[in-house]
């Protein structure tokens, strides 16, 4: 059985110094290096791994990625569809969204840990302090994962858990070798436009969602306007828009605090931060403009 004390991961800040005047990508471009660096060397064909989050988009690219890295993937909305199915599935390792409706990771993680579940369980999660990392870890998760997905350091974690660990049903070898036409299939070539579209796709559904959130501002109904506002920032940070991140990010913590005023004008920079990612994308703001009625 496999068990999380095989692993002892390390992790350290490193303080860059001055990086003004160092050029820096563009968010389009940076997600599709990310994957460039990817696929060319890891593989993960014949693992099993159970995806759990509640953001659609995360999911999607979560998939993606694994099963053109050759692994199976089962995909789950919340912690007790993870839970359920882990119990029931034969999965080399469980990625866990920590932040999750009906049941949130850690609770899951815990249940799992309570039931003497086996296999590894990795942490995604958006909070990287350390107080966080330790309550991953005392969960029962034997890794965690900082999102916005590195999408580098997802493949790596993957391969890393799962080549030590074996399916419940040892119907399958592990991380078996890819034929030459398996690898060339998954050339960066073929990666990078899925990663450029899906980001368009997620950014069109957003700004969809800018009269939904209009609506929920002027009614101050907060718990659910945090439910989205914590969607937008987990996925626009997987897909670079760090402007629609970090508005996200204070919307947040303006709704923890209750703070009317600001998350009024957060909503505002939410627009303008749309808009602007239009740009980075390169999608027509024309389309846009019109869906609302001209409205911004």
């Amino acid at each position: 059985m496999f068990t999380c004390n095989e692993f002892h991961p390390l992790y350290v800040t490193i303080a860059t110094g001055d990086i003004s005047g160092v050029e820096m990508l563009d968010p389009a471009e940076a997600s599709v290096q990310s994957l460039k660096q990817v696929d060319e060397v890891i593989r993960l064909d014949g693992a099993k791994i159970l995806v759990a989050d509640d953001v659609e988009a995360n999911r999607e690219i979560i998939e993606h990625l694994l099963t053109s890295a050759g692994a199976t993937v089962h995909l789950v909305e919340n912690g007790a569809e993870a839970l359920e199915a882990a119990l029931a599935g034969n999965f080399n390792l469980v990625l866990l969204d920590m932040q999750m409706p009906v049941m949130d990771g850690y609770t899951a993680a815990s249940e799992l840990k309570a039931l003497g579940y086996g296999q590894p369980i990795v942490a995604l999660t958006a909070n990287s302090m350390e107080g966080d990392q330790e309550r991953c870890l005392e969960a029962g998760c034997c890794d965690f994962l900082t999102k916005p997905i590195d999408f580098h350091q997802l493949l790596q974690t993957a391969r890393r858990f799962c080549e030590n660990s074996e399916p419940v049903a040892e119907s399958e070898s592990v991380l078996e070798e890819p034929s030459a036409s398996e690898s060339a299939a998954d050339s960066s070539e073929n990666l990078a436009p899925y990663m450029e579209q899906f980001g368009r796709d997620f950014l069109t559904s957003t700004i969809d969602k800018l009269d939904e959130m209009e609506g929920l501002v002027r009614e101050l109904d907060l718990p659910e306007l945090k439910r989205l506002a914590h969607e937008i920032r987990g996925s626009g940070g997987t897909f670079g828009m760090k402007r629609i991140e970090s508005v996200m990010d204070a919307m947040e913590k303006a709704i923890d605090g209750s703070e009317t005023e600001l998350i009024q004008t957060l909503y505002g920079d939410f627009v303008d931060a749309c808009r602007s990612t239009c740009g980075d994308f390169k999608l027509d703001l024309n389309q846009f403009h019109a869906k609302s009625g001209g409205s911004w």
